[in-house]
C-alpha cells in the first residue's frame, strides 16, 4: 500500500530515530485479519470490530488492540518523532492517542477497551442504529473511542487504582513525568516539542472546570501556563495553520469581512464614532497627504481582546490577572496576538439567517433575542458542517445585523443608538453554549451581532444585572468565561454578508482566515483587518 508524501515524511522520522524496531502499517483489510487472528476467544472484541461501519471508530479501535496484543508504539500517519523512544517506553502511555505506547497486556489497555466496546454499544442504543450504520458527529466520536474517553477512562482506572478521586486537578501545570500505578503521565508540551504546549480539549472535558479551584466558575486559567497571554489562540499551531491553507484555499478568492470604520453610523454601547481628516503635507497644490483617525476600536468590526472583558463579580482578567496588573503594565495586550501571527486558521460560518427564512424562524437581529443553540446545532446538520477534530477552527455566526443597519437611514440609526438599553440578538448565554463552544475547541468565536451572545444580558430588563443573571450560575455571560476564563477573543459587527453569499456560491461553509489586529502595545481591542479566502 502506498501513503502520501507528507504520511511517509512523518513515518520516516520515527524510523530514522528509532532504528531497529518493527513497523507496521495496518490497512483496514490487514486490521480486520489481526482481530480475527489474535483475539479467535474474545467474541465481544472481534464481533464489536467486525460490526463497525465507520472506519474512523475501526481505527480508534484498533490502535488499542495492537497496544493490548503486541505493546510497543502506535502513530497516526500525520505524526512526527522529535526524539528517540529511549529505554523503557514500552511502559508508557499518553492522554492523548494520536500517539501512544504501552507494554503488552497492559492492564489499564485492556481496561479502556471494555469501556470503549461499552461506549459503542451504549452509542448505537442511543441513536437506535446498528453499529454498521451508526455514525457520530467529530464531538462524540472523541468522546466515544478517542481522547475524550481515553482520558475519562483513565481517571476512573486511576481513580479505582488509588482508592481516590482522580481528576483533571491531579495533572494541572504537570512540569515533569509522573508514575501512577504503572502509567507514566506526561506534561502536556511531551506532544509538541518546538512550540507552545497545547493541552487538546478532548483531553481536558469540559467537567474539569474550573482548572483554578480557587478561582471563578468554568475558568480554565493555568491550561497553556502562568504566564500564557494567548489563551485559545495557542490551538493554532503551524500545523493546524498549515493543514486550513492546504484543504481551503482552492481559488484564491478573497472576501473582505469588516465593516467600513464608519458604520454604525451612530454607534451603541455609548462608544465615539470614527472621526477622519485628511491633511496635505506641503503647500496647496502639492499632491501628498497623511490622514487623521480618531475611532473607538470597539464602534464597528473588533475583535475584543483579553484586556476588555474579566469575571465581575471576582474582578480577574484571564489567568487571574488583577485590575491594577492590567493598568500597571502592558500584559495581555492586543498586539500579543498580532505578535503570534494573528488569528489565522480555518473558518466556519453558521449562516443563521438563511437557515431561519428556509425553517420559517421568525429573526430580528435588532432586537434583544436568543440565538438558541438548539438551532445552531440544527443548522450545522442542515449544512452538514463539521469541526476540526484536532481543534483550532474561528467561529462565524450570521445574525444579518450588518444588512438590517445598512437598510437604516441617519436618523434610523440615531434612534437606535438613543435606545434605553443596546437590544440585540445573538447567542444564547447558558452553560449549555459554553459546553458546546469547549467542546468544538475552537481558537476564536466571532459574528456580526455587536456583541456575540444576546445583548444585553438579562433581556434589557434594566442595567443593573443580578448575579444569577449576568455571573455564573444557570445562565452565564459569554463574555466572563470566553474572555475572562478561557482567552477566547470574540469578534464583533464582522460584516459577513458577502462571506454567505460565497459560502453558497461554493456550497461549502469552511474558508481561510487571516485577521491581524492593530499591534497597539497594551491595546484592549482592534478592527479585525480580516479577509476570506477560498
Amino acid at each position: 500500500m502506498r501513503i502520501g508524501k507528507d504520511a511517509a515524511d512523518y513515518t520516516r522520522t520515527w524510523m530514522d530515530l528509532n532504528p531497529g524496531y518493527r513497523y507496521e502499517l495496518l490497512t483496514d483489510g490487514g486490521a480486520a485479519t489481526y482481530v480475527k487472528n489474535n483475539f479467535p476467544g474474545d467474541s465481544n472484541i472481534v464481533d464489536t470490530y467486525m460490526a463497525l461501519g465507520d472506519f474512523i471508530l475501526r481505527a480508534d479501535l484498533i490502535r488499542y488492540l495492537a497496544l493490548l496484543k503486541d505493546g510497543g508504539v502506535y502513530n497516526d500517519l500525520d505524526v512526527d518523532a522529535d526524539n528517540n523512544f529511549g529505554k523503557g517506553g514500552n511502559k508508557l502511555f499518553g492522554f492523548v492517542n494520536w500517539t501512544l505506547m504501552a507494554r503488552r497486556d497492559q492492564p489499564f489497555i485492556r481496561y479502556l477497551i471494555d469501556h470503549v466496546i461499552r461506549n459503542l454499544h451504549q452509542a448505537a442504543s442511543k441513536h437506535n442504529e446498528t453499529l454498521g450504520d451508526l455514525r457520530l458527529y467529530r464531538q462524540e466520536v472523541l468522546d466515544v473511542t478517542g481522547p475524550g474517553a481515553l482520558t475519562q477512562t483513565a481517571f476512573k482506572y486511576l481513580s479505582a487504582q488509588t482508592q481516590t478521586t482522580v481528576t483533571a486537578q491531579n495533572f494541572s501545570k504537570m512540569k515533569r513525568p509522573r508514575l501512577v500505578e504503572g502509567i507514566l503521565v506526561l506534561p502536556i508540551n511531551s506532544f509538541g516539542a518546538g512550540h507552545q504546549p497545547v493541552l487538546a480539549t478532548a483531553t481536558l472535558p469540559f467537567s474539569s472546570l474550573p482548572l483554578d479551584p480557587l478561582g471563578p466558575p468554568y475558568n480554565a486559567w493555568g491550561r497553556y501556563g502562568s504566564s500564557d497571554q494567548l489563551g485559545t489562540l495557542n490551538m493554532l499551531v503551524p500545523r493546524v495553520v498549515a493543514a486550513a491553507a492546504r484543504t481551503e484555499i482552492r481559488t484564491g478568492t478573497r472576501v473582505s469581512l469588516d465593516w467600513p470604520l464608519n458604520q454604525p453610523l451612530h454607534p451603541n454601547y455609548g462608544r465615539d464614532r470614527l472621526k477622519h481628516v485628511i491633511r496635505r503635507k506641503g503647500p496647496e497644490g502639492r499632491v501628498v497627504n497623511d490622514d487623521l483617525l480618531e475611532f473607538n476600536t470597539q464602534s464597528s468590526s473588533q475583535w475584543d481582546g483579553l484586556r476588555h472583558y474579566g469575571y465581575l463579580e471576582a474582578k480577574r482578567y484571564y489567568n487571574n490577572t488583577t485590575d491594577e496588573q492590567l493598568h500597571s503594565s502592558l500584559t495581555l495586550g492586543i498586539d500579543v496576538i498580532a505578535s503570534s501571527g494573528g488569528i489565522t486558521g480555518r473558518g466556519i460560518l453558521l449562516d443563521y439567517v438563511s437557515w431561519a427564512e428556509a425553517n420559517s424562524v421568525q429573526l430580528d437581529p435588532l432586537a434583544s433575542t436568543s440565538i438558541p443553540l438548539a438551532h445552531l446545532q440544527r443548522v450545522i446538520a442542515s449544512y452538514n458542517i463539521t469541526f476540526s477534530p484536532c481543534g483550532g477552527d474561528i467561529l462565524f455566526i450570521r445574525s444579518g445585523l450588518t444588512a438590517a443597519f445598512n437598510k437604516l437611514d441617519d436618523s434610523s440609526q440615531n434612534m437606535l443608538s438613543k435606545r434605553p438599553t443596546a437590544d440585540f440578538a445573538g447567542v444564547e448565554a447558558t452553560p449549555e453554549v459554553l459546553k458546546w463552544l469547549w467542546d468544538s475547541k475552537f481558537a476564536a468565536v466571532a459574528g456580526d451581532m455587536p456583541a456575540f451572545e444576546r445583548s444585553p444580558p438579562g433581556g434589557g430588563k434594566s442595567d443593573a444585572y443580578p448575579a444569577e443573571e449576568v455571573g455564573l450560575e444557570g445562565a452565564c455571560c459569554l463574555h466572563e468565561v470566553l474572555l475572562g476564563g478561557w482567552g477566547c477573543p470574540i469578534g464583533e459587527m464582522f460584516d459577513l454578508e458577502a462571506l454567505a453569499e460565497m459560502c453558497k456560491k461554493e456550497a461549502r461553509w469552511s474558508f481561510f482566515v487571516s485577521s491581524v489586529p492593530l499591534k497597539v502595545p497594551g491595546g484592549v481591542a482592534s478592527p479585525p483587518n480580516a479577509i476570506a479566502i477560498f
